[in-house]
This record gives structure tokens, C-alpha cells and sequence, in this order.
């Protein structure tokens, strides 16, 4: 008993006063880890490339014309809809779903933009488009880094070696050596550029600020479908509850 009064008592005499002092004789190691901590996550956030998180549901329906079952009617029918559900989970995941779609959208013109060490995707936000022709051959990952001096011009350039090409009318790669693209050119809008390498043109449309887009940094990168494919099939197909045929 006399034990515990002395431990309880031994406790109580702890000098908070100063262990405080102690450790306020270091104050400027606390304030330095709480400006770190501060400038990282400023930066983070800052350089960062966001991702955004999109959802949605669908809502599957039997054809009107199936016959009726007549496990169904008993309430044994519950295996054939999740068979149907499980199906079409299959169906929406399905390699040449996602295909057919990439390869009908336009995506295959990717554009962005360079700002502070920033590299942003402009999607719809481009000043400009390219038009390229699918019945030549165009190069596979070469960023086409853009310039625009004026309403009229712009500046094209690229430098690349091993660069592979991809034929869209056929829809694949084409069979042929890696090859060395180097180009620098001032164009003008609207214009054809044909070379060995690549065949489209570039022009303005109603994004277009001067203010804003001239001298601004930007580039843009042709793709394949399967890439296109690879990058959007990474979605997720789940159930609203375990036995809905609303996903």
C-alpha cells in the first residue's frame, strides 16, 4: 500500500515547467519542421498533376420479348439474372467495347500545355486543333512542341530518335525501321504541312486568346488506339447492392 502511494506521489512530481523550457530551447527546430511540412505540401499540391474521379450508373433491362420462365415464377430464377448482370459486366470491361469507343471519340490528338514546371492536360481548352490525315503515315510518341507567334503563325518543332509510325486507316503500327525526326519550321495556320514523317495541319479555333496563347508553352502527341485503350481501361464495375442490375 505504501508502494503505490510512493509511486503515485513520484508521478505527481513531474516538473512539466521544465521539461517546457527544455524543449523551448529548440523552439527554432519546430518552427523549421513546420515550414517544411508546410512548403511540401504547398508544392505538392502546386506540381501535382490532378486526377479526377468520375462515376455514373447504368440501369440493365431485360429484353421485353423473353418469354417467361417458370423458375422465375417460383423464385428460383435468381441464378439466370446474376448469370445476365455478370454478362454484361463482361460485355462494358470487354477489350473491343473499349476499343470501339477510344477509336471513335478523337482522342487520338492529345494536347497540353507547360506552365511553372506544371504539365497540364488541355483537352477541349487547346487554342488549337490538329487535322491530320489518316491515310499517311504519322509518328507514335513524338511530342510536336508548338509556338504561337501570332494569329497567323506559329512555330513547330521536334527532335526524336527511334520514332515508330502508326497507319490509322489501318489501324496499327506500321512495319517499318525506327527512324530520326528532327524539324524546326515557322508555318502559317491552315496550312498543309507534308513531310516523310508526318502529313496534318494546324489551326486556330474559338479557344484562342492572344493575350494568353502567344509565346505560351505548348505541345501535342499523336496516339495509337491500343495505348488509348491500355490508359482507359482501368475503370471499375461494381453492383449498386448484391442484387440489383443497377451498376
Amino acid at each position: 500500500m505504501e508502494e503505490n502511494f510512493q509511486l503515485g506521489d513520484q508521478q505527481q512530481s513531474i516538473d512539466y515547467k521544465a521539461i517546457f523550457f527544455k524543449l523551448f530551447k529548440y523552439w527554432y527546430f519546430f518552427v523549421l519542421m513546420i515550414f517544411l511540412a508546410l512548403l511540401i505540401a504547398f508544392l505538392f499540391n502546386k506540381y501535382t498533376r490532378p486526377i479526377y474521379e468520375v462515376t455514373t450508373t447504368v440501369l440493365l433491362k431485360e429484353k421485353s420479348d423473353k418469354k417467361i420462365d417458370p423458375q422465375d415464377m417460383l423464385g428460383f430464377g435468381f441464378g439466370s439474372k446474376d448469370q445476365n448482370v455478370q454478362n454484361e459486366i463482361g460485355v462494358l470491361t470487354s477489350y473491343s467495347l473499349i476499343y470501339r469507343t477510344v477509336s471513335s471519340i478523337g482522342f487520338e490528338v492529345s494536347y497540353f500545355s507547360e506552365e511553372n514546371f506544371i504539365t497540364s492536360d488541355l483537352y477541349k481548352k487547346s487554342p488549337f486543333i490538329v487535322e491530320f490525315d489518316r491515310n499517311f503515315p504519322q509518328p507514335l510518341d513524338l511530342r510536336f512542341d508548338i509556338t504561337i507567334l501570332s494569329k497567323d503563325l506559329y512555330r513547330l518543332e521536334m527532335k526524336k530518335e527511334n520514332v515508330h509510325f502508326y497507319d490509322y486507316s489501318q489501324e496499327k503500327p506500321l512495319d517499318r525501321s525506327p527512324e530520326k525526326v528532327n524539324y524546326d519550321q515557322t508555318l502559317s495556320f491552315g496550312k498543309e504541312i507534308i513531310t516523310p514523317y508526318f502529313k496534318f495541319k494546324i489551326v486556330l479555333n474559338s479557344t484562342f486568346d492572344p493575350k494568353k496563347d502567344i509565346n505560351r508553352s505548348l505541345y501535342f502527341l499523336l496516339n495509337d488506339y491500343e495505348g488509348l485503350v491500355r490508359e482507359f481501361n482501368n475503370f471499375k464495375i461494381d453492383r449498386l447492392t448484391k442484387e440489383s442490375s443497377i451498376l
